[in-house]
């Protein structure tokens, strides 16, 4: 299914490949949830965090993202499977 979906990236989440690629499962059906309590930190790679996605997306940069990315019925479906 992501394969198949072009440059659809750039126009929805295109800052957040996490947000895309968590959609792109949803939408072929494969089920998706966090596997640990605490989440991994790995290593940084030096002078790779002089622009930080972090700066534009925890200040609401995914909301904006995830709402341009899931329609209601994905919404519906993610509900559901709570």
């Amino acid at each position: 299914m992501g394969a198949g979906r072009g440059t659809e990236f750039l126009d929805l989440p295109p800052r957040a490949d996490d947000v895309w690629l968590n959609h792109c499962a949803l939408r072929a059906g494969f089920p998706v949830q966090q596997v640990s309590a605490r989440s991994a930190n790995f290593p940084l790679v030096l002078g790779s965090q002089r622009v930080r996605l972090s700066r534009v997306n925890l200040s609401g940069g995914n909301d904006v993202q995830i709402a341009a990315t899931y329609s209601s019925e994905d919404v519906a479906k993610l509900r559901a499977a709570e």
